[in-house]
């Protein structure tokens, strides 16, 4: 059931997101998207963010990315945890895209 939601949870925040101003993504979204990142606690968050970001990439754009997303998920591809390195390698597609 879990997996059969976040998908359409996605394809929610995508769209509200393609809503939002340059202003709003930078203010709204990306803290969000930051906050799971760097939550060290958490490996299920960092994989999330990772999820979010490969699904908001193209809709965040090029300087948004750029600016503030890239080097995260970079820094990602080093984590301590095999799950999250994992799925920085299979959530980088969008982002590799837009950048």
């Amino acid at each position: 059931m879990k997996d059969q939601i976040k998908p359409a949870i996605l394809e929610q925040l995508k769209i509200i997101t393609n809503m939002l101003t340059e202003e709003d993504k930078n203010e709204t979204i990306v803290p969000i998207i930051l906050e799971n990142l760097h939550d060290d606690s958490d490996e299920e968050k960092r994989i999330l963010g990772l999820e979010l970001l490969n699904s908001l990439a193209p809709t965040l754009g090029k300087e948004i990315c750029h600016n503030f997303l890239i080097h995260e998920m970079v820094s990602l591809q080093d984590d301590h945890i095999y799950r999250v390195r994992k799925a920085t390698v299979l959530n980088m597609v969008n982002i590799s895209k837009t950048v």
